[in-house]
């Protein structure tokens, strides 16, 4: 039965070295929580915790009310899916998903070679089990695989008789520390279609260790972006993109990545980039830095000038097929602190005509501009900057 998982306060170092910053997690029952971060941020090591493979140095791991702090992983009723799939060579499928229930159900003796299975009650215990990996397996779709060994079986197949090993166990919560990451592109959108169906099905507590965001914006109920440590923002997928509280989840979150223009506030709360003014009501204080963030799928082009846009030239045009990536410089380097190019994304038909070193002006709706203090904060907008008042 799914349970409620929280983690409250946790605290891990390895050394000198602080790897998670009291960090807290809350899970409802049912829910599936993709847990992202760049490499080295600490997402595994509270997964790992969260399994009860690390002790944490302060803090509690809850789960459905109790706490689990203390408990060996094994008293946990949790099932953890590996990167490395981590299935036994030497068994079958069958025998590999088998393998956790018959070291629950069955006695040490009832578990002997020959002798074991003469003991009472061991093949009713043994012939309960096989159906229930039975059961697993035909809601993998594995029915097939279950007298292959893992060598006879691709990466795809492995990691579905690894998830079938622990969907077996009817566990009170899944924790999955990218278990995509060794398969190939097209396998990976196939088998994570498949894990997404499997939890709305088993309807179990899930908590997915990713570093691919696009994984995480498509599978999961909630994003919690962890950045050095610390959680920056738990939120919905369509919030954590739209509506980010930080400016690195603006950053992480979006390939390609969102656009930073450097900007200044002015009196009145005004803010604009290169001279060109588009919102008002911002908070701050004058002459405060800002970073005005914009979506590539945001910016358009235009040919003529107009209020708010400013000049650019095409570098580059990326044809991805149903899209096109339109890579920019500004035409004039008047704005400090820019070092990447900027990004348009737009259909293949919208850029059908653009060629390398097109003069244009690029300009974004307003309503969709972020705005960044200098510490990384997002600072609310009140409204987009009237016509009337904008400045050339």
């Amino acid at each position: 039965m799914s349970a409620h998982l929280r983690l409250i306060g946790i605290e891990k170092s390895f050394g000198s070295m602080q790897v998670l910053d009291g960090v807290s997690l809350d899970a409802a029952p049912g829910e599936f929580i993709a847990l992202v971060g760049p490499s080295g941020c600490g997402k595994s090591t509270l997964l790992r915790i969260a399994a009860g493979l690390e002790r944490p140095d302060a803090g509690a791991v809850e789960i459905a009310g109790v706490d689990v702090t203390g408990r060996r992983a094994a008293d946990r009723d949790i099932a953890m899916v590996f990167q490395s799939y981590a299935l036994y060579p030497h068994l079958t499928a069958a025998q590999n998903m088998a393998l956790p229930l018959a070291m629950r159900r069955l006695s040490v003796a009832q578990r002997l070679p020959f002798i074991g299975g003469f003991l009472p009650r061991a093949r009713e215990i043994r012939r309960q089990i096989m159906e229930d990996v039975a059961q697993a397996a035909a809601m993998l779709k594995i029915d097939a695989l279950l007298d292959r060994k893992p060598g006879q079986m691709s990466g795809g197949q492995r990691q579905r008789v690894a998830l079938g090993r622990a969907l077996v166990r009817h566990p009170q919560a899944f924790l999955m520390d990218e278990p995509l990451s060794n398969l190939d592109a097209s396998l990976r959108v196939h088998t994570r279609t498949e894990i997404v169906d499997l939890h709305r099905r088993a309807g179990v507590t899930t908590l997915y260790v990713t570093h691919d965001q696009e994984e995480a914006l498509c599978m999961a109920d909630r994003i919690a972006v962890m950045i050095g440590g610390r959680l920056l923002q738990v939120a919905a997928p369509a919030s954590i993109y739209r509506d980010p509280r930080h400016i690195d989840v603006a950053t992480f979150i979006g390939s390609p990545r969102i656009n930073l223009l450097p900007a200044r506030l002015s009196a009145g709360g005004v803010a604009g980039w290169d001279g060109h003014a588009l919102l008002e009501g911002v908070q701050g204080s004058e002459g405060a830095e800002l970073r005005l963030g914009v979506r590539p799928e945001d910016v358009r082009l235009i040919g003529q000038p107009a209020p708010g846009a400013i000049p650019v030239s095409v570098a580059r045009v990326e044809f991805l097929g149903a899209e096109t990536l339109v890579h920019l410089t500004l035409a004039h380097l008047t704005v400090a602190g820019l070092s990447e190019p900027l990004v348009a994304r737009m259909s293949a038909d919208q850029a059908l005509k653009l060629r390398q070193g097109d003069r244009l002006f690029m300009t974004a709706d307003p309503a969709q501009i972020l705005v960044f203090d200098r510490t990384g904060a997002r600072l609310p907008v009140a409204r987009a900057l009237q016509p009337s008042r904008v400045h050339g």
